[in-house]
């Protein structure tokens, strides 16, 4: 009996230990719980970062109406930023700067918090590159050719192939007007062309533009103009104003035998009926007994009538053979108006000529006559010459007009 009552005061002992240890736990979670349950914010949703000059664009997105600020950290927690989370559509991204930063590669922490700037979220990391001095000072021009273009002195600039980080030149230049003009131009325009740049211009300055990545917010100029130098050089203008001038030459209609008419070339009349085209050559025939006009053609004339500007030019003849013997006098000649003078006439009247020697057999000798036209006008290219009875003279490789840049 007295073992039993033992057991029974061991037994109410334990129960009430028990009943005060849950007392002591309670009173713990009590401080806790005395504001509530505590609901912590989410973190950010997803987040990405923009490379620019110095600072970076960080964009990211929550789908949390309780987060209220973003807490962002980097440099190892060194620094930091918070930013008001605006009230938005859980869709849409929200876009912040962070500006000062260090050339390099930066890594950021997020944080969202209440209101209260309380509850802070588990972090959410993202990284991204800051671009400054050291990326500028690497840059270099991207490559051009400049000159100016015939007839009417515009700049073209031709652009070579480019980094693949260019996005665009700026060039800045002085128009007519004297005003300072910057013009931008893309990557993918390869050549540029100035219509109101000053004639006294010698040089043509420009910088180059890079993004450093496709996405990235800014853009850099290389750190100075670059200066490239007009370049004067003469200019071929034949295919501008002359029609029909290399071999194998276009023949028009047949005018006797396996003979044509010249295409795009005036001829004149007593030279005509013996075609301008044979074999593919430009020929001037005066052949006895086998063409139509038999026997001497004075005045024979083949040219080409066209309009210039003022400026110096060059005309070329490349490739002949001249068969038939003496007696023959044929000029290659310019002359003003919309006819070729006479041969007798030609070397008082003619702006410029040169004869062509008689050489029985095909030369790749030159023949080269210059002019100079003071103003806009109406001239005539070409032959002109007293023809033999027995004569061929005939161009198998080409012509070429130049127009030469002032000294």
């Amino acid at each position: 009996m007295k073992s039993y009552y033992n057991w029974l005061l061991c037994g109410q002992l334990l129960v009430i230990c028990a009943m005060s240890s849950c007392s002591g736990m309670n009173d713990l979670h009590d401080k806790y719980l005395a504001n509530g349950e505590i609901i912590y914010t989410m973190k950010v949703d997803s987040a990405q970062i923009f490379a620019g000059e110095n600072r970076v664009l960080l964009r990211y997105y929550t789908t949390d109406p309780k987060a209220k600020k973003l807490m962002v950290y980097w440099n190892l927690r060194s620094e930091s930023k918070v930013f008001d989370i605006p009230n938005k559509n859980v869709a849409d991204p929200v876009d912040v700067y962070i500006e000062n930063l260090e050339e390099g590669s930066v890594y950021f922490e997020l944080y969202t918090l209440n209101e209260n700037m309380q509850n802070k979220s588990v972090p959410y990391n993202v990284d991204g590159n800051v671009y400054g001095r050291i990326f500028k000072e690497s840059l270099v021009h991207r490559k051009c050719v400049v000159n100016r273009t015939y007839p009417d002195q515009n700049i073209r600039v031709s652009w070579l192939s480019a980094d693949p980080k260019v996005v665009g030149c700026e060039i800045r230049y002085t128009n007519l007007s004297g005003e300072t003009i910057n013009l931008v131009t893309p990557v993918d325009e390869t050549e540029t062309i100035i219509y109101d740049m000053t004639d006294a211009a010698e040089y043509l300055e420009y910088r180059t533009m890079y993004r450093p990545e496709p996405d990235a917010v800014d853009v850099f100029f290389t750190t100075d103009f670059n200066r490239v130098t007009i370049v004067e050089e003469d200019v071929n203008i034949t295919a501008n104003v002359m029609t029909n001038t290399t071999f194998p030459f276009t023949a028009g209609e047949i005018v006797y035998g396996s003979y044509a008419e010249a295409v795009g070339w005036t001829v004149s009349s007593n030279l005509a009926p013996n075609g301008n085209v044979g074999a593919n050559y430009l020929q001037i025939i005066a052949y006895s007994g086998e063409s139509p006009v038999l026997g001497e053609i004075p005045n024979a004339k083949l040219y080409q009538t066209i309009e210039l500007d003022a400026g110096k030019y060059k005309f070329s003849v490349f490739g002949y053979g001249f068969w038939g013997g003496a007696n023959n006098t044929v000029y290659v000649a310019a002359a003003l108006g919309d006819e070729l003078p006479d041969t007798d006439d030609t070397p008082q009247e003619a702006l410029a000529f040169a004869p062509i020697p008689v050489n029985n057999a095909w030369t790749s000798n030159v023949i080269n006559i210059e002019f100079t036209l003071t103003g806009k006008s109406t001239l005539s290219l070409g032959f002109v010459g007293n023809l033999n009875a027995s004569m061929q003279l005939a161009f198998r490789e080409k012509f070429e007009l130049w127009w030469i840049r002032s000294e």
